[in-house]
């Protein structure tokens, strides 16, 4: 019995729904294998759970954190030994490992490589939901997350891009994600840039999507993360993203500016999304930043 049909006796025998989708990989994915070694990476199940998760909060408009924990271990489980268990599994049925396969981190200054998972690969994972559970929302959930997201080692800054359908313009990548956002309910407004917006956005006290743009057509999406690197470099007051420093008493702070990389019309987009919260407090400038980010990316402003 291999590893997939014991998962589906764990989530009950004859009371599940399956799907398989062919997850490409867009750009190169910078995961470690469960050996730890620097030298090896592999596609894990338990990172897409979690970023799965993230994008799922990312359009929950709730400002209380324990209701909004108890809906997503009701949706998606819990970590402690007693909590509710997911009605969601997701699967591979192979291990997927490369190593020594490496790509720099910053591209722009041919720095600091990093082993990573190859672009333009297919990886098969089965999504299994239990009997009577709403199937349609964890599809919505995967789709959400395959049109804005990403995975792994500088996620935010076009790394791990994956995307699971195929789009044949850019128009057509927007409407479908107007509709899947529209499914949780997020009502977005679509302006003459290339931009949506979401209606009537408040700040809460988790991440949740504000904005959303598209960045010019690359030939490449190798482009597309070089140009990212370079407009990662113009943050220099740390408000697009720091990592912690305690001899300079600097917090780990998370870019606001999610970018990934999409294979649309045979071109690669930069979709850039603003997932913004309370912990942002000086608008103007962090605003300005903002801006110079998303011009070198080729979004009018």
């Amino acid at each position: 019995m291999n590893h997939s049909q014991l998962l589906e006796l764990a989530l009950n025998k004859t009371a599940l729904q399956s799907k398989t989708y062919q997850l490409k990989t867009i750009t190169p994915l910078g995961v470690h294998g469960a050996s730890g070694s620097q030298f090896e990476a592999e596609f894990r199940i338990s990172s897409l759970r979690g970023v799965i998760r993230y994008w799922w909060r990312a359009v929950q408009h709730m400002d209380e954190p324990k209701e909004l924990l108890q809906l997503e271990t009701k949706k998606f489980g819990g970590t402690s030994v007693n909590a509710q268990k997911s009605p969601v599994a997701f699967v591979v049925e192979k291990p997927w490992i490369v190593r020594n396969y490496k790509k720099f981190v910053l591209p722009h200054k041919n720095s600091s490589p990093m082993t990573c998972l190859p672009e333009q690969k297919e990886i098969p994972v089965k999504m299994l939901v239990k009997r009577n559970e709403d199937v349609a929302f964890y599809e919505n959930v995967f789709h959400l997350f395959s049109m804005l997201g990403s995975m792994g080692q500088r996620a935010r800054r076009g790394f791990g891009s994956i995307q699971l359908s195929e789009y044949e313009d850019i128009d057509d990548f927007i409407n479908e994600l107007m509709r899947t956002l529209n499914y949780f309910g997020i009502d977005v407004m679509f302006n003459s840039s290339h931009s949506l917006k979401v209606r009537n956005y408040e700040k809460l006290s988790h991440p949740t999507i504000a904005s959303i743009w598209f960045g010019r057509p690359y030939t490449s999406a190798w482009d597309v993360v070089i140009a990212y690197a370079k407009a990662s470099s113009k943050n220099q007051t740390g408000m697009l993203g720091q990592v912690s420093d305690k001899k300079r008493n600097k917090k780990r702070f998370a870019s606001p500016l999610w970018g990934s990389v999409k294979e649309i019309g045979g071109k690669y987009y930069p979709v850039i999304t603003e997932l913004q919260s309370q912990s942002i407090t000086n608008m103007k400038k962090y605003e300005n930043e903002r801006n110079e980010f998303l011009e070198v990316l080729g979004v009018s402003i």
